[in-house]
């Protein structure tokens, strides 16, 4: 666990390393196109919708919530900080920030796809449970909730 990792809301200063981490990360999200990445970027910015983790050395993880579910559009943490905590960390502050009440979103890898290992780990240890079948950019995914509206 991180124990000097500070989250909060992202600012138009961390824009740069954002993006960078977005390359570095890129792959393991079918369809991301980084230049329409950094106009939703600017607007979850001025929407308080982009919250970052980050420590002395610079920027570990990010987090955008989705405008559509209220739930993650977007999380992805640096690979040496990775199994350090950033990630529960960011999604413990969303679920702060959103009505205690709310069910919460994320769609991910399947099952069988061996880039879903560790964010459904992730996932099902924050209590997220699997949910439907989708497909995104053409990718096959499935959803996860983490049904807050019965709590």
């Amino acid at each position: 666990m991180n124990h000097d990792c500070a989250v909060g809301y992202a600012s138009e200063a961390d824009i740069d390393a954002w993006m960078e981490l977005a390359a570095l990360v890129r792959d393991a999200f079918p369809g991301l196109s980084l230049g329409e990445y950094r106009e939703n970027l600017l607007k979850a910015i001025a929407e308080r919708r982009a919250l970052c983790a980050k420590d002395a050395g610079g920027l570990l993880g990010v987090l955008i919530l989705s405008e559509q579910c209220g739930g993650i559009g977007f999380l992805a943490v640096h690979p040496e900080a990775r199994r350090r905590g950033v990630a529960s960390a960011l999604v413990r502050m969303m679920l702060g920030v959103l009505p205690a009440d709310q069910d919460v979103f994320v769609t991910t890898y399947r099952e069988d796809d061996p880039l879903g290992a560790a964010p459904r780990a992730l996932y099902k240890r924050l209590g997220f449970k699997e949910a439907e079948l989708v497909t995104r950019c053409g990718y096959p995914c499935q959803q996860f909730v983490l049904r807050r509206g019965s709590v």
